[in-house]
């Protein structure tokens, strides 16, 4: 950037601050990078995967190993970016165990695989299911009989 200055302002004071002012957006940009890279460093697996994990790994996306992040978060790598670190229920931690040691064994055929993820996937399902039902106690349609409705009117003739 050139600065412009009347004839009699000395041009040196002006050339040294703006080459400070450089110099430390440098450093501090230089020291928010190392603190990413540090963020982003990996440190030990997990025991039990986290929900973020166990779902990447119902998508495909990943084997669902959870890694520690180098440093003092309690989020793990793969949620270190953003997203919230969710620890799986108590019940199906076992079952998060055996899904990530599946899908990272190469001997496992597909249709073990495939059949860890559905059943991961049902009890995941159930779990929200239970969270759902909890909010509908207090109603009081029990006693409504369901609307039938016939196959005409369904699709629309």
């Amino acid at each position: 950037m050139l600065t412009y200055l009347a004839d009699d302002e000395p041009l040196v004071p002006v050339l040294l601050a703006q080459h400070a002012a450089a110099a430390a957006a440098a450093a501090k940009e230089k020291e928010k990078e190392e603190r990413r890279a540090r963020s982003k460093a990996r440190a030990g697996l997990r025991k039990t995967p986290c929900l973020g994990c166990v779902r990447s790994a119902l998508k495909g996306m990943s084997t669902g190993q959870c890694w520690e992040t180098a440093g003092r978060g309690a989020r793990c790598f793969r949620c270190s970016q953003g997203h919230t670190c969710v620890a799986v229920p108590a019940h199906l931690s076992a079952l998060a165990r055996r899904l990530v040691g599946v899908l990272v064994d190469p001997s496992s055929s597909d249709t073990v695989k495939h059949n860890h993820r559905v059943a991961m996937r049902i009890m995941l399902s159930l779990e929200q299911g239970e969270d759902e039902d909890d909010d509908d106690d207090n109603d009081d349609d029990d006693d409504e009989e369901p609307v039938v409705r016939r196959r005409s009117a369904r699709l629309g003739r």
